[in-house]
């Protein structure tokens, strides 16, 4: 009963539509500017924000969660394609936009770091090294007050990082995308959405049903779904045929 691509779900809409705007006006000051911007995007452990945004904006790349393990994003696969996209102003500057999951795990942030030559080298050699850097990569997690470990800080270290193998000030960290539409105005079609969910959860409820969650089908019907199933379930991200329309072979989405 999983939404197909996240069609079903409530504020994905709003979310890309809104952030679609923003990341329209990146690429434009990137072209005015001649650099190459890398915005963060919210989503936790999961891509879709991150993937709705890159393919509905003019971002160039995109790294999301997905794409671990041995498919992790290949770091000298990115300042390849960026060393060779034919994408220029009319000054002959390079530019566009980077978009990152803040949720980007396993050894990839490890790698950007191992890559700088060690926290030892950042902080003697470059001062100026945000201190998001230096934290994201220190060896404990650090948890909010609910248990769930804290994100945020690998776009700023991939720009740090990208900039040190580009021309300088090739690369610019641009301020995150996602969280400040959290409480923005809803778009007809959320609005929608949450009105037939919450319609059929009050129905089911009056019937004497509880312990569901209300979602969106497939085929767009609204079903019950046993809440502690979707508990159990934890995050559930893109799949492999989702992205493999922009699956560039370092490992991470281009177009």
């Amino acid at each position: 009963m999983q939404p197909f691509f996240g069609e079903g779900i409530d504020g994905m809409d709003t979310f890309v539509n809104r952030a679609m705007e923003q990341a329209a006006a990146y690429c434009v000051d990137a072209e005015a500017n001649g650099r190459i911007y890398v915005a963060e995007v919210m989503g936790r452990d999961a891509g879709f924000l991150t993937y709705f945004l890159f393919e509905a904006s003019s971002a160039c790349v995109a790294l999301i969660p997905e794409l671990k393990n041995d498919d992790e994003p290949n770091i000298d696969a990115l300042v390849r394609f960026l060393q060779d996209m034919d994408q220029y102003d009319l000054a002959g500057r390079k530019y566009g936009l980077i978009l990152v999951s803040e949720g980007l795990k396993g050894d990839f942030p490890k790698r950007v770091a191992e890559a700088t030559h060690g926290y030892r080298k950042i902080l003697t050699e470059a001062p100026e090294a945000p201190t998001e850097f230096l934290d994201l990569f220190l060896p404990q997690i650090k948890f909010d007050d609910y248990g769930n470990p804290k994100l945020g800080g690998i776009g700023r270290a991939l720009a740090y990082y990208l900039n040190s193998r580009l021309p300088k000030d090739t690369v610019q960290e641009v301020p995150a995308i996602g969280y400040q539409y959290r409480c923005a105005a809803p778009s007809m079609r959320d609005i929608q959405i949450a009105t037939r969910t919450a319609s059929f959860a009050f129905t089911e409820l009056m019937r004497g049903r509880s312990g569901f969650l209300a979602a969106f089908n497939s085929d767009r019907t609204i079903k019950p779904v046993d809440l502690q199933a979707v508990v159990k379930a934890g995050t559930v991200g893109l799949k492999p045929g989702e992205y493999e329309p922009h699956l560039h072979p370092g490992n991470f989405l281009v177009k």
